[in-house]
């Protein structure tokens, strides 16, 4: 019992597709550059704006906690003085 195997053709029209039900999609223009290069821009400008406003929040927040840190530790020098030493 043997299969025989179909006949293999090496060249494919375009009119001869493999699967019928399947059409060929339709020719599309490629998009305006000058569109492209409008949204490009726009979300560089989306990116920057926040890189910037994260980088002004964390710096906000550094020079706080700095602010916080140097009365802590002027509050304490000024309690050492006036406690004398038992």
């Amino acid at each position: 019992m043997s299969v025989e195997q179909p006949p293999v053709t090496t060249q494919q029209s375009e009119t001869d597709p493999i699967h019928p039900q399947i059409e060929r999609p339709p020719d599309l223009a490629p998009a305006p550059v000058g569109r492209a290069k409008i949204v490009v821009g726009a979300v560089l400008l989306v990116l920057l704006t926040a890189g910037a406003v994260t980088f002004l929040t964390k710096k906000g927040e550094a020079d706080a906690l700095a602010k916080e840190t140097e009365a802590v530790a002027t509050a304490g020098q000024k309690l050492r003085r006036v406690v004398p030493p038992c």
